[in-house]
């Protein structure tokens, strides 16, 4: 027995910078042994014993110790690893980091991903993968790919563990693998569902995988097609899909515009776009893209992401290099309105598409022509280093483009030593000749001021607006000199003028017509004082009002509006125009008997989503004005009535006569009806303020209004104010974090809140806020519907 007990002594109760060996010395992973459940069954295991190598004792010791089975527990606050060594348990702490890195890299994040979701239940996955790159260091970011090869694992502990069962996360997972195996098991009956069933299934494992958020669009984290660099960048609305930094920046022309310019902006159209003179992206000359008139030099590729313009000859000439034949065929289709892709959409080495999901197939783009590679295709010359040996300069530079692509110049162009890129001569836009305008036309006391001016100044004044660099410009409002000038072009008419003109619109008419006309309405001529008086007055209230007071003035108003459209306001002509010709295009190649990569080059996963996410945000827009009366929850997640009455049942207490119910995201605005209901059963009297930006079909007390733009001065004294209720939500609570900071403006005496648990808790902001009542329970299960005979689970 003494020896017995020495020898369990021996065992450590913990080990760090471990690692495990068979028994020839070749390192495995500790997941080959069986795994021991709570309940006492074991499952698995490939080996039945390993050996455990490590350091104990704050790393002063190298212990060596058999093993024959695993455990994990995800009931503590940290996940807690054991392996079984002379029927003691051991604590993994710490892997060594090259075993970390190779052997056991999925097994962990897979461990991980259980215990945050047993803490999380409602956890998404780009909230869960954020929190395991934290907690797990070793290697690239962990995705849901790391779980793939674990699924009968996922499925054996939620089968054994109630909490995780209700997860929402690992639901997904698992019916999407359920989904998948009936899939593999059932045949393809219709070729042409079957392909295009692939990419739409495509387009839901990356939704899953939290490739697109709900408000992103990819184009938005683009770079500025002038300077190829990255950082505030104004997205053109029309069909070229460009970037361009609207403001000074270091190393870049830029747009030219303000600050105010820019937040004015709603739809913002490059001079190309608005004129429709593209450039071809091979030869770089400019041409028109009107479809509609018989002119049109330049077409666009098809592929909803693309936005780049050719000539059909240049195109053709480089998607067909070897045969004359087959590159003079596909431009006169080209010229005849055919469709085609682009060759940026294929590798220049393996001819092959792009697989967004691999980061070695992901596409390194040439930034000044249509070249691409993939990352594992790249020429050794395009490197993301300088080698001054062998006289290799810097042309890539990762996961700056969107969907974290490769930007790349190829070898066709010489980088300019003190740009970093090749020399910017690159975007051209169409030279419009410019009306003259009315307020250009000099006023009868300014003729004699206007004939003694020389011919120099008049040169300087055309040289310097020829040097002028007019970048791509947009509707901006008139400066303040120019509106005084039309004002004044209009207060002073001269009746010579006015005759002519008349007489020019009418010129069917007889002269006699035309006098009787001038005799009848035309004005006096003004003396030289009057006139002087009255260019004083002129000059007098221009002074006093100007352009930047105007615009101040209605500045609050544009922005509320922008905010109240916001989704809509994405959703632009030319973004739905491009995108549903490549949907078109996509289902036309599958009907010719085209591959799936040659579909997902022309209508990729991505574009399938944002497809169906502008149909949502349209329906739910437009509903109220489209079904009127009718209009019910259709397309938005509201509270259901029960919840809200068991919280009026609870809050009625702590409400005072002569108080403000304000409710800053109300939906369907039940909870004031409820919460008026309940006060007057008591005889308390309130008053109530109910915001959204969606008309609901009850109006009480609703203002149809943004809650950010209401103002402390418009409600009572915080002292009197209740706040709160069900704000949206947004990623990880950005949305609600945004209404809950808004409310604390106001220093309400009371917050009611139906957040996720992502969100700050108020308890713990500067000041706090005093935690009178929680429950967590309350808001498990079914909380929104979404129609009134349709319930969801809760989806925070």
């Amino acid at each position: 027995m003494a020896s017995s007990d020495e020898e369990d002594e021996r065992v450590p109760c913990a080990v760090t910078e471990y690692y495990f060996e068979d028994e020839s010395g070749e390192a495995i992973s500790f997941e080959d042994l069986p795994l021991q459940w709570r309940d006492g069954e074991n499952t698995g295991g490939k080996r039945q014993s390993m050996v455990l190598r490590g350091k104990v004792d704050n790393g002063i010791l190298n212990k060596y110790l058999p093993v024959t089975a695993w455990k994990f527990d995800l009931s503590d606050a940290k996940l807690k690893i054991f392996v079984l060594s002379r029927n003691r348990w051991v604590k993994l702490q710490s892997p060594k980091k090259s075993y970390a890195q190779s052997l056991i890299r999925t097994i962990l994040i897979t461990l991980h991903a259980l215990h945050y979701c047993r803490d999380n239940l409602r956890a998404a996955n780009k909230t869960l993968f954020d929190h395991i790159s934290q907690v797990y260091r070793f290697g690239r970011r962990p995705s849901k790919d790391d779980l793939r090869d674990h699924m009968d694992l996922v499925g054996e502990a939620v089968r054994k563990d109630k909490v995780l069962a209700k997860s929402k996360f690992l639901i997904t997972l698992l019916d999407e693998k359920n989904d998948k195996a009936k899939k593999t098991d059932a045949s393809a009956k219709d070729a042409k569902t079957t392909k295009m069933s692939e990419v739409l299934c495509d387009a839901m494992v990356e939704e899953v995988d939290g490739s697109w958020d709900d408000d992103d669009d990819e184009r938005g984290k683009g770079v500025c097609d002038i300077c190829d660099d990255g950082g505030n960048v104004l997205c053109c609305d029309g069909e070229c899909l460009r970037s361009f930094h609207p403001s000074a920046e270091i190393n870049c022309e830029s747009l030219g515009f303000a600050s105010d310019e820019v937040e004015a902006i709603c739809n913002f159209f490059c001079d190309n776009c608005k004129y429709k003179q593209h450039q071809c992206f091979i030869c770089g000359k400019l041409g028109s893209s009107d479809k509609d008139s018989a002119v049109a030099e330049v077409f666009r590729c098809v592929s909803g992401e693309c936005g780049r313009f050719y000539h059909p000859l240049c195109v053709s000439k480089m998607l067909h290099r070897e045969s004359e034949e087959e590159a003079q065929l596909l431009m006169e289709k080209i010229s005849n309105g055919a469709s085609f892709t682009c060759p940026i959409h294929k590798c220049s080495v393996c001819n092959q598409g792009e697989i967004e999901r691999d980061d070695q197939m992901r596409f390194a783009l040439c930034r000044r022509c249509p070249k691409s590679y993939h990352v594992k295709c790249l020429p050794r010359e395009i490197s993301f280093k300088a080698v001054k040996d062998e006289g290799i300069t810097v042309r890539a530079w990762d996961a700056v483009l969107p969907k974290k692509r490769v930007l790349i110049y190829c070898l066709d162009h010489k980088i300019d030593k003190l740009l970093g890129t090749p020399i910017r001569n690159h975007v051209k836009l169409p030279v419009m000749k410019k009306k003259k305008l009315a307020s250009e036309v000099p006023l009868s006391g300014e003729k004699a001021e206007s004939s003694k001016r020389t011919s120099a100044p008049a040169k300087n004044a055309s040289r310097e607006q020829s040097s002028v660099r007019s970048p791509i410009q947009t509707d901006q409002r008139p400066s303040a000199s120019n509106l005084v000038t039309q004002k004044r072009s209009i207060s002073l008419p001269e009746r010579t003028d006015s005759s002519k003109k008349h007489k020019a619109r009418h010129d069917n008419e007889t002269c006699h017509d035309v006098k009787s006309a001038e005799e009848k309405y035309s004005l006096p001529t003004l003396g030289a004082e009057s006139e002087r008086s009255i260019l004083t007055l002129i000059k007098d209230v221009s002074s006093s009002i100007t352009i930047e007071d105007i615009y101040t003035k209605h500045k609050r108003l544009t922005r509320n509006a922008n905010l109240s459209q916001n989704a809509v306001d994405k959703i632009t002509p030319g973004k739905v125009q491009g995108s549903v010709e490549a949907l078109y295009a996509a289902l036309q190649k599958l009907d010719e008997g085209c591959s799936i990569d040659d579909a997902k080059a022309v209508c990729g996963p991505g574009l399938l989503h944002q497809l169906t996410q502008w149909k949502t945000k349209l329906r739910t827009y437009m509903e109220p004005f489209l079904l009127g009366a009718h209009y019910t929850s259709h397309g938005r997640y509201f509270t259901k009535s029960d919840k809200l009455q068991e919280i009026a049942d609870i809050l009625h207490s702590y409400i005072q006569e002569d108080d403000m119910i304000v409710d800053f995201g109300c939906g369907a605005n039940d909870f004031s009806c409820l919460m008026k209901k309940k006060l007057d059963d008591i005889g308390k009297k309130c008053s109530y303020k109910n915001y959204d930006i969606i008309q609901p079909k009850n109006d009480f007390h609703f203002e149809k209004r943004n809650w950010m733009s209401v103002h402390p001065s418009e409600l009572l004294p915080g002292s009197q104010l209740i706040i709160g209720l069900n704000p949206p939500f947004g990623a990880n609570a950005s949305r609600a974090n945004q209404f809950i900071n808004k409310a604390l403006e106001f220093r309400p005496k009371l917050i009611v809140l139906i957040v996720p648990s992502e969100s700050e808790r108020l308890d713990r902001k500067n000041p706090p806020y005093d935690l009178l009542f929680e429950d967590n329970e309350l808001f498990t299960g079914k909380l929104f519907c979404y129609r009134p005979s349709i319930c969801l689970d809760p989806w925070m």
